[in-house]
């Protein structure tokens, strides 16, 4: 019930805010719909995301499942197949600039069914084994699947961060039509409630959606 109603008032926004939110419109009619990025750069010097088990130990709580790279549609799917194959440690260490919000969504979704820890963190390989170094974020999508854990840490020198999504303006018709506007409000409320069901469910306050539409377009939260 609560999840129907803050959905509701999400999709009761003024028109002023609708307005601030009209990079989330357009996305949706382009084949880019659905999609977060930290930077367009960022994304272009990532691969799609990939799941490896390391340990920088011989004990399993020493273990990681390393997932870095854009987020992509199917990066569920790859998750619970290396977790099917058997994976030692219980944590998922992100890094990952961002890449689609609905793959971000149901990778968290995957992560919370497999009772994981999440982490920010960068692994970095010794030839041999490996450790946990600064200088990892996770933003937009990742954020999003971040959420997944059931326990969530960032520790120092790493990020964590949200923003409005969007795409490059350049990439917008100097005109839409009205037909193809009001199909593309109409997407917008029902991801914008998608987005704040997923964030009930991860037992996240919903109000950190509310923030998110006010920051600065592209700004992190």
């Amino acid at each position: 019930f609560a999840a129907r109603v803050l959905a509701r008032q999400v999709m009761f926004l003024s028109v002023h805010r609708m307005r601030r939110t009209l990079h989330v419109l357009l996305s949706l009619c382009l084949p880019v719909a659905a999609s977060l990025a930290l930077s367009n750069a960022a994304l272009a010097q990532q691969g799609p995301m990939t799941f490896v088990n390391e340990c920088r130990g011989n004990s399993a709580a020493n273990c990681f499942v390393i997932a870095s790279g854009e987020i992509q549609a199917d990066s569920a799917a790859k998750f619970l197949a290396l977790m099917a194959e058997g994976v030692d440690g219980n944590r998922v260490l992100f890094d990952s600039p961002g890449g689609s919000l609905r793959g971000g969504m149901e990778l968290g979704r995957a992560i919370r069914e497999k009772n994981m820890e999440t982490e920010v963190g960068r692994w970095e390989s010794n030839g041999v084994t490996g450790d946990v170094v600064p200088g990892a974020t996770c933003a937009s999508a990742c954020a999003y699947a971040f959420l997944g854990g059931v326990i969530r840490r960032v520790t120092e020198g790493n990020q964590l961060g949200f923003h409005q999504f969007y795409i490059d303006p350049t990439q917008v018709p100097a005109q839409i039509a009205g037909e193809a506007l009001v199909k593309a409000m109409d997407e917008s409320q029902r991801l914008s409630g998608d987005i704040v069901a997923y964030v009930i469910e991860m037992n996240v306050d919903a109000r950190i959606f509310g923030l998110l539409l006010d920051e600065r377009l592209g700004g992190l939260l």
